[in-house]
């Protein structure tokens, strides 16, 4: 729901009460004459969420549209979305104060090390999310495997795509994430495509672009990157 869907909703609630007074959330501020006037996105989201509930979100999104990999493998693709597996990401690492998961990706992108794409994970769980263990992020990214599952079959991802598509769609969902995208699980989605690059590099390594080229650029015959 936009934040316009929910400023109507929370001034639909408000219209219910004529005298203000008798408003059982004035406790809350929810006024449409003042507080709800004045007030910007964020606060309208916390509002709503305290009103009427958090929202969530967690199926993956589907463009409609597929790319078949030269192993059977399918993924979602939508064009115009930007190639982030191409960012120079140790630069955009130290503009983002030093961004600690994208140093590790970047780590990986450039010395071929799957270790650092685990020190991302540890990163990402230890100061970007609300789980409570390790245990209960994997609980969750078992929830996208199902969705995945649905999607495009069962162990489709497995039958091989090239480790610079999950770099591309981690990134992408990494930013989303950090930017408070809530269109869909980002965070699920970000852990999911890390967990598939670090099996790839270890189960089909002839997928694993950065194995072929110790400075990170892709093979140019997997130029389309796609997205979960």
């Amino acid at each position: 729901m936009t934040t316009v869907e929910k400023r109507k909703a929370l001034d639909a609630e408000c219209d219910k009460y004529i005298d203000c007074t008798k408003c059982p959330h004035m406790d809350y501020h929810y006024c449409k004459e003042y507080h709800i006037a004045l007030a910007g996105p964020s606060i309208i989201d916390k509002w709503y969420e305290d009103f009427f509930g958090k929202e969530e979100t967690t199926h993956i999104r589907d463009s409609g549209e597929r790319r078949e990999f030269a192993t059977g493998a399918v993924r979602d693709i939508q064009e115009g979305k930007g190639r982030c597996d191409l960012l120079p990401l140790d630069v955009v690492s130290s503009y983002l104060c030093n961004n600690r998961v994208l140093h590790h990706i970047s780590g990986f992108v450039f010395h071929n090390d799957p270790l650092r794409l685990e020190m991302a994970l540890d990163e990402f769980f230890k100061n970007y999310t609300e789980w409570n263990s390790k245990f209960t992020m994997i609980l969750e990214v078992a929830k996208h495997f199902e969705e995945g599952a649905k999607k495009y079959g069962e162990y489709n991802w497995q039958k091989g795509i090239p480790t610079h598509c999950y770099i591309d769609s981690a990134v992408r969902h990494y930013l989303k994430w950090s930017r408070g995208d809530e269109d869909e699980p980002h965070d699920r989605a970000f852990v999911w495509n890390i967990l598939c690059c670090i099996w790839t590099c270890k189960h089909k390594p002839e997928l694993n672009d950065y194995a072929k080229n110790k400075e990170g650029t892709t093979d140019e015959s997997n130029t389309n990157s796609a997205d979960t």
